[in-house]
């Protein structure tokens, strides 16, 4: 009677270990499809980030009274209002101090500078390149001369 006793509770642990396995494994799967959606949607984000950023960057060839436009000098403004709804506060800061500058005739270049090193930084935030060094001197906006 007593070896019946060991079999059912040796039978009723392998049961129980199977099945506690079962659940582990089967939680593990859960986490890592939800890591899976959570870096989808990440990658998603930072792509539409990453071409709103370009649109606004090309966008800038219309402030150039030279060759600029009334329609890329409204595209330009559309995007600096686009970025409330993507960018940190100090994306926005920079972005208000270099329009401010503009109008003003007033280093507009050294605060554009600076608005492309706030778009750097917000871009590589949380990815392997999550520094850098360059200042806001180093940006340089190159247009064609007008012929």
């Amino acid at each position: 009677m007593v070896d019946f006793d060991i079999l059912t509770a040796i039978g009723v642990i392998g049961t129980l270990l199977a099945l506690l396995f079962a659940v582990a494994i089967w939680y593990i799967n859960l986490r890592n499809k939800i890591s899976e959606i959570e870096y989808k949607r990440k990658q998603d984000l930072y792509t539409k980030k990453q071409n709103s950023y370009a649109k606004l960057i090309e966008s800038l060839i219309g402030l150039d009274s030279g060759f600029g436009n009334v329609e890329k000098q409204l595209e330009f403004l559309n995007e600096t209002n686009l970025i409330w709804l993507y960018s940190p506060d100090d994306v926005i800061k920079k972005v208000n101090k270099f329009l401010k500058a503009y109008m003003e005739h007033s280093d507009a270049e050294k605060a554009l500078g600076e608005l492309m090193i706030a778009i750097r930084k917000d871009l590589i935030k949380n990815e392997l390149l999550n520094y850098t060094e360059l200042t806001s001197d180093e940006f340089n906006l190159i247009v064609p001369n007008k012929k």
